[in-house]
């Protein structure tokens, strides 16, 4: 009983075999026939590019056409269509024989096709095609790659082609390169690598048309249109065919005249446009024959086989046997939870009983030696261990993912007040977080939720008594071998000292904040009074002398007034925004030099610039000299002006500020060069050790660049 179904498995397994066999065989064949054509496109694409495309090189191109064609039977045709309408071809004939054929528009566009000699020159005319095009049929048309299939102009074969482009330096398409198989061909091809003779090979396109058959079956009917597989001229193939396309399958069986017929599909694709099926059908007859003599073979090594094991078996049970039953029990005993040194020594009787035994008892007593002191150093890590913990001066929790408190060291349990059996299995929120908001739960929830392994964190907690303290947390999760997470091992600081003393820190910072803001404001109110004093005197005086003076000791004034007014409003004072405070500045000069008869308009750029409090008075007395004398003096004579303001950062910790305006110039429009303007300019620009550039003709332009600790973005 076991023999034949053993038999009929390996039965079953050899047909297998020999059809993945052939199968494979068949496959392998027809990869090496499709890559003929484009190996033969590249070869003759590299023979242009190296001889060019004069009549001389088309020439030598088709001869060469002619001995591709006779060292590769299967091709049909070879050729070249052009984009001008010139075009050569190579062809095979059902003879066997080749002739040539060449289109120009020359001859008015008729192709001309002529055998050939030994040498592949020309010899008779044999044919001549009126208004032939290559440029409306369908290999050209498709252009790279696999076209679709088509029927030749000359003996209506149906054929498939392979194509290559040929486009110039500039990528324009020059033409086509060709290599067609006819299906014909392929019939002949599956004839040839048929591996039996009662076997049968039909290749079918996805519609169900015949590609190629192994047994010479006409691919079209008498009307010129294509055969379906089901409408072939044998009934068994039919059958086949229609159970093949009604359920595709890799393999199956069908009745054929009182015998059994295999038929293995094997798919083919390339391209959209060959995606084939094989079939390929062969008496199961044909297969039992070797299937018979495998599973005889076999059955024979099987039986010498099963009686080699009985002989051993009788001849090793009574030294072997019972050693290791004893010995499997022996091993049974030894577990880490039980006393190593109590177990029993193995008998002399069992070590001797054989070599193979000896050697086994021998090493099975180095491995419980191993393994006791394996146990005892693994039981002082965890006696040190237990101590450490249960020594620190630090909080040491297990907790569960539910919340409940598995283990609180002695340390933990006197910081929170608790015995033992008050705060272990006890839940979380209801004793250390009780009376807490829900956001210390929904942070435990999320550590356990999260994936990475550690997580640090603070929160308040409540001792027994009722008394907030503050923890600074170190959390590890604890996962069990299959990576789920089982608990939460918490290490926690006590950092109630330090929580109270940043918030009095935080008040001190927020009082002095409150101080420093009433200076810069009563700063900014006396310089405001003095402003004011100074407009009450400038409205008395009638001397131009006296009330230009007053003017510029008035924007002076204003420019540190404007930096305590901006401080003041601000959230930081250690740096103001430098384009806001220019802004405001140009508004209160031309405030200041009000003109009603001359326009000047002050263009600021919008680069938000900060710097410190100290270089911001410097450079809004610098800027307001600048300022000044450009609308009291540039736009002399005329009734409007224009006065930029640059602020640019060129480098890290460099500020740079030019200002400049579309006035007369220095030579013949700024009075009072070398007055008290220009000295306070030059002192302090040497106080900010800043670089100067100016410029003199076609208005005035003055930049100069300093080093700053100012940022982009302001203190908080």
């Amino acid at each position: 009983m076991i023999f034949s179904r053993y038999a009929f498995k390996v039965k079953e397994n050899e047909i297998h075999n020999q059809q993945t066999r052939i199968s494979d065989s068949i496959i392998n064949q027809f990869d090496l026939l499709l890559k003929i054509p484009g190996r033969i496109n590249n070869i003759n694409h590299s023979f242009l590019s190296i001889e060019g495309m004069d009549q001389g090189s088309l020439n030598k191109l088709q001869k060469f056409f002619v001995h591709e064609l006779n060292n590769n039977p299967t091709l049909e045709i070879i050729a070249l269509g052009l984009e001008n309408g010139n075009y050569i071809e190579a062809q095979h004939l059902n003879d066997g024989s080749i002739r040539i054929g060449e289109r120009t528009e020359e001859n008015g566009g008729a192709l001309d096709q002529w055998e050939v000699d030994k040498t592949y020159g020309k010899t008779r005319l044999v044919k001549h095609i009126e208004k032939y095009d290559h440029r409306r049929r369908p290999w050209y048309l498709r252009g790279e790659g696999w076209s679709a299939i088509y029927f030749y102009s000359s003996n209506h074969h149906p054929a498939i082609s392979h194509n290559r482009i040929i486009t110039d330096k500039e990528g324009n398409v020059n033409g086509v390169l060709t290599a067609s198989i006819s299906l014909n061909n392929i019939s002949t091809f599956l004839h040839g690598i048929s591996k039996s003779p009662n076997s049968k090979i039909i290749v079918l396109d996805p519609e169900g048309y015949l590609i190629g058959t192994s047994f010479a079956h006409p691919l079209l009917d008498s009307k010129g249109n294509r055969i379906q597989g089901t409408a072939t001229s044998l009934p068994s193939v039919n059958r086949m065919v229609r159970m093949y396309r009604s359920n595709p399958k890799e393999s199956f069986t069908f009745p054929d005249k009182g015998s059994v017929t295999v038929v293995r599909s094997v798919p083919l694709s390339y391209s959209s446009e060959i995606m084939w099926h094989i079939l390929i059908m062969t008496p199961q007859k044909d297969f039992t024959v070797e299937a018979d003599r495998l599973t005889r073979r076999n059955i024979l090594f099987l039986t010498v086989i099963f009686l080699i094991i009985v002989i051993i078996v009788l001849l090793t049970s009574r030294t072997i046997t019972k050693p290791v039953k004893f010995l499997a029990g022996y091993i049974s005993q030894i577990s880490y939870d039980k006393q190593l040194e109590n177990i029993p020594v193995i008998p002399g009787s069992i070590k001797n009983s054989s070599t193979e035994i000896k050697i086994l008892t021998a090493n099975l007593e180095v491995m419980l030696s191993k393994m006791k002191a394996a146990f005892f150093s693994m039981e002082e890590s965890r006696r040190e261990y237990r101590e450490f913990v249960e020594n620190i001066n630090t909080i040491v929790m297990r907790i569960a993912p539910d919340g409940t408190i598995r283990y609180c060291n002695p340390y933990g349990l006197s910081f929170y007040g608790y015995t033992e059996e008050e705060l272990v299995g006890k839940p979380v929120q209801e004793t250390v977080l009780r009376g807490t908001d829900e956001r210390p739960l929904d942070v435990l929830k999320s550590i356990f939720a999260q994936d990475e392994k550690y997580w640090n964190g603070e929160n308040q907690n409540l001792t027994r008594d009722g008394k907030t303290v503050w923890i600074l947390w170190a959390n590890r999760l604890v996962r069990n071998t299959d990576g789920e997470v089982v608990e939460l091992l918490s290490t926690g600081q006590d950092i109630t000292e330090r929580k109270e003393s940043q918030g009095k820190l935080q008040m001190y910072l927020k009082r002095n904040s409150v101080l420093l803001s009433e200076i810069h404001h009563r700063v900014k109110n006396n310089l405001q009074i003095i402003i004011s004093l100074i407009n009450l005197q400038l409205d008395k005086s009638e001397n131009p002398a006296t009330r230009a003076a007053l003017q510029g000791i008035k924007t002076r004034i204003q420019s540190m007034a404007l930096v305590h007014e901006m401080l003041y409003s601000a959230s930081s004072f250690s740096n103001i925004d430098l384009n806001l405070y220019i802004q405001s500045l140009s508004n209160d000069i031309l405030q200041t030099f009000r003109n009603d008869d001359k326009i000047v308009t002050i263009t600021v750029s919008p680069n938000h610039v900060f710097i410190e409090l100290e270089k911001a008075i410097t450079v809004g007395l610098i800027l307001s000299e600048l300022i000044s004398n450009s609308v009291k003096y540039a736009f002399e004579g005329r009734k409007a002006g224009k006065i930029d303001i640059g602020i640019s950062e060129p480098e890290e910790g460099k500020i740079e500020i030019m200002v400049e305006d579309n006035g007369t110039g220095i030579a013949a429009g700024q009075k009072g060069t070398g007055g008290l303007g220009t000295i306070l300019i030059e002192a302090l620009t040497q106080q900010l050790d800043a670089e100067i550039d100016t410029k003199t003709s076609d208005g005035f332009s003055f930049r100069f660049t300093f080093k700053t600790q100012g940022r982009h973005t302001p203190e908080t």
